[in-house]
């Protein structure tokens, strides 16, 4: 199960907003399962109904993330006039079969997050967890990393 700390989720949902009306996009960082750090990304499309990060910013967030020592945990981006599913667009042009893929909706009165797993052919719901954003939580995390329950 994908977890992300209720503080990234907050910075996902606002980098949405102020991106409005177009379609922002990002990274979700961390160590195990626990994505605690979002790297908000230039949408190189400018566009409302699609995206795409520039290779030599995504090369710098993979690089920053290789020297602190944390994995790629997702791909998040909005839909700011359509649903929380990914197009097919996204499946077509999807490349990171490891990271959860994270739409966040805004064309309901409430914005809707979701998460996805890419199966091989396609995409499908994956469950996620939003957890505190403190040290004791990082700390659970790593226990179970190492396979001690918490």
């Amino acid at each position: 199960m994908f977890q992300i700390t209720q503080a990234v989720l907050e910075e996902m949902l606002g980098h949405a907003k102020n991106a409005m009306p177009l379609e922002c996009c990002g990274l979700l960082a961390g160590e195990a399962f626990l994505a605690d750090e979002l790297l908000p990304c230039t949408n190189e499309n400018r566009s409302p109904t699609s995206f795409s990060i520039a290779p030599v910013e995504l090369f710098d967030s993979f690089r920053r993330l290789r020297r602190g020592g944390r994995r790629l945990l997702g791909i998040y981006h909005s839909h700011p006039g359509g649903p929380e599913y990914p197009s097919r667009r996204d499946a077509d042009e999807f490349e990171y079969p490891e990271a959860g893929y994270w739409i966040i909706s805004l064309h309901r009165p409430s914005p809707v997050v979701r998460c996805f797993r890419w199966t091989g052919s396609g995409f499908e719901e994956a469950a996620f967890q939003t957890v505190r954003s403190d040290a004791q939580t990082r700390e659970q995390v790593q226990e179970v990393e190492r396979g001690d329950l918490p």
